[in-house]
């Protein structure tokens, strides 16, 4: 695929100002002065500390455009620590949860995993991650990403992070004479003109499930957390409700969207690389999603580029929703727990975490990363810089989080709509949730 690439220095610019969103920890922001001594390759040291037996590291995730990258870091990484192998396995998006956690449980986890960001706490609090006590990187973080468990321990590496929207068909959009729109009406209007066109407005790859979530995930930035930005917190503290206007908004927007025929037909039959491909194709104009979304499409063969816009509200300016998208945790009862944390710093440093950046064209946590970036997340990097962002989506725990994914979603892909009956299960599901002890609360909101 051709992409469009930045300089560094382009590439800094838009780190410093996705930094600025995360809040100011006493850190001035400046992505580019952090201490690189811990980001340095160590020397002939490694070897020093070699296991004195062939080990094998097992490291686990759910996306699969990462096998290249990591497979060369993997082979750093054993060149460095001899006696040491790295295999890097990918599970299934829609099973990883489930099994990573029934793995955990069966004392037959991986040394390593990624794991979702709003799953850390959790698996903290139940004992099932290791504790990062020696950890290096942490003074390296972009300031918004400064931050530990409720306990007050750090857990995991957060590795990189997304920021949702909208990533748009640049060639569609200028075939049309179109222009990013400014509110959602302006967004129908657009949907409607594309559509005229014989292009479908909106991929979606709701085969994978997880897509519908977060197809909603920009439009809850923008059009609840303006206006009600402590909105899921008010939630946990029983001061806010999911029948509440603030919360369906999105939602009802979501099924406005399938109702006019704007979202592709078969959806529910399309996976999400196929929803990606359609949209460098020109068969679809636009995909509502995280900014993994560029990574993807940096696989696939196309000439297309993609550009980006945030979700617009219904008034006024819209929000921006960025969270870590993969944290690296390894298992407190795995088999070798030291050389775990080991592999993390080393993953954590400036040389090998560009590796990951650029092979998977994701942004960075780490101040000192400089890797080059695509068109489309620098047209993030302005928005970023111009609206406010919000750090908290959507989490709802245990039943609550099953009847939001296998039932509310897909019944609004399906044209059912977002029904008051549903709204008020779910609320009450999240009341009985809450009751849970184990259940980690995960506000502090931005």
């Amino acid at each position: 695929m051709k992409k469009s690439m930045t300089t560094i220095a382009a590439s800094l610019t838009l780190l410093m100002a996705l930094s600025a969103c995360g809040g100011n920890n006493g850190n001035n922001g400046n992505s580019g002065s952090a201490d690189n001594s811990a980001a340095q390759p160590s020397g002939g040291s490694a070897s020093a500390e070699a296991p004195a037996k062939e080990v094998t590291l097992r490291v686990t995730s759910w996306v699969p455009e990462m096998k290249p990258a990591m497979e060369k870091i993997g082979e750093q990484f054993a060149k460095e620590n001899p006696g040491v192998t790295v295999d890097f396995s990918i599970i299934p998006g829609d099973q990883y949860e489930n099994i990573t956690k029934t793995k955990l449980l069966a004392n037959d986890a991986p040394d390593l995993f990624f794991m979702f960001a709003s799953r850390v706490d959790e698996l903290a609090a139940n004992g099932l991650i290791g504790e990062l006590s020696g950890a290096s990187f942490y003074d390296r973080l972009l300031p918004g990403f400064q931050k530990k468990s409720a306990d007050g321990k750090l857990y995991a590496l957060p590795v990189d992070y997304s920021a949702y929207g909208v990533f748009y068909n640049q060639d569609v959009f200028k075939s049309l004479n179109l222009t990013p729109p400014q509110t959602f009406a302006e967004l129908l209007s657009v949907s409607e003109t594309i559509k005229a066109a014989g292009i479908e407005p909106f991929a979606l790859g709701a085969k994978d499930s997880w897509t519908i979530e977060n197809m909603a995930l920009p439009m809850y930035a923008s059009m609840t957390k303006p206006n009600e930005p402590n909105f899921g917190k008010d939630l946990y503290d029983g001061k806010a409700s999911m029948s509440d206007a603030a919360f369906k908004r999105p939602f009802l927007a979501l099924a406005e969207l399938q109702d006019k025929g704007y979202i592709n037909k078969g959806a529910l039959g399309i996976d999400y690389q196929q929803s990606v491909a359609s949209v460098l194709e020109g068969k679809t104009a636009m995909i509502a999603s995280g900014s993994y979304v560029v990574g993807t499409a940096s696989t696939l063969e196309a000439d297309a580029q993609l550009g980006y816009f945030p979700f617009p509200a219904d008034e006024g300016d819209p929000g921006l929703l960025m969270i870590v998208d993969k944290s690296l945790v390894y298992s407190s009862k795995g088999k070798n727990p030291e050389l775990a944390q080991k592999f993390i710093d080393f993953f954590a440093r400036a040389d090998i975490m560009k590796m990951h950046i650029e092979g998977l064209n994701a942004i960075p946590t780490l101040g000192d990363t400089n890797a080059a970036l695509p068109q489309a997340l620098l047209d993030l990097g302005a928005s970023a810089a111009k609206f406010r962002s919000f750090s908290q989506g959507f989490y709802l725990p245990g039943r609550a989080y099953q009847t939001f994914t296998e039932k509310l979603l897909p019944e609004i892909i399906t044209g059912k709509g977002a029904t008051d009956a549903r709204f008020a299960e779910l609320d009450k599901q999240l009341k009985e949730e809450l009751q849970n002890p184990k259940v980690a609360v995960p506000f502090e909101e931005q």
